[in-house]
């Protein structure tokens, strides 16, 4: 009778797991299903920082995902996930560019983190390496209103000194920020095209190793993404009682 009860409690225990894994790769569907792009749009030359034909003035569509995917390998939607804008901690970016603290505000508004989160499509790369890409994580930040870039994050083994040369070639000589406070042996390089922005760094990873970090800002259009998004959740009344 025990090993009867036993059986029962089990199957039903393994029926309560398989409804959970498919409840959640349901979810996981639904969400990388969710965003609606258009198949095809005008693709206006970039004149500041591109990564792959991905600019200033790239509109994300069907047809430019399908070439990313090409490129850089499956992809992973990362819908509902807040949108931070530093890469070394909360707060370094507006220390050393105080340009962007307007901006750095507004993302970590409590009230806004979710406002955010839901209006952002988060492109996830982290198979670029297997297509003789050296990127290790690869993310890209869209604006759902426009479906422009505000912000990519870059990440690759070591310091990284193959693909800052080619930055060096491309844009030339980078400014760098001397006596800078970061978890890692550095340097940090920085360009500046116009409103945006691009910023290398030798950091070190969680075993002491170092690992290069790129962070581009597209500025203008971080800019129109702010103003909707306080356009559309706005501060709300401070009721006093008075």
């Amino acid at each position: 009778m025990k090993n009867l009860i036993s059986e029962k409690y089990r199957v039903l225990f393994f029926f309560i797991v398989l409804v959970i894994i498919c409840i959640f790769f349901l979810m996981f569907f639904l969400n990388q299903k969710s965003v609606k792009l258009p198949r095809n749009a005008e693709q206006k030359s970039s004149e500041s920082f591109t990564f792959f034909d991905v600019g200033e003035n790239t509109v994300l569509t069907k047809a430019k995902l399908k070439d990313l995917r090409r490129i850089l390998g499956q992809h992973r939607l990362e819908n509902l996930t807040p949108v931070y804008l530093d890469f070394v901690h909360r707060g370094w970016l507006a220390k050393y560019f105080p340009d962007l603290e307007a901006f750095d505000i507004v993302f970590e508004k409590p009230r806004l983190r979710d406002p955010i989160a839901s209006n952002t499509i988060k492109l996830h790369y982290r198979y670029a390496h297997q297509k003789n890409i050296p990127f290790r994580d690869i993310r890209f930040v869209f604006s759902r209103y426009t479906n422009k870039p505000l912000l990519l994050f870059l990440r690759l083994p070591g310091d990284g000194n193959i693909v800052i040369n080619n930055l060096k070639n491309t844009h030339g000589m980078p400014q760098t920020i001397e006596n800078v406070k970061i978890p890692g042996p550095g340097p940090v390089y920085f360009w500046e095209r116009g409103e945006d922005l691009l910023v290398t760094s030798v950091l070190s990873d969680r075993y002491g190793k170092p690992e290069t970090h790129i962070f581009i800002f597209y500025g203008k259009n971080a800019e129109i993404f702010k103003q909707t998004i306080m356009e559309k959740y706005p501060e709300p009344d401070i009721k006093t009682g008075f």
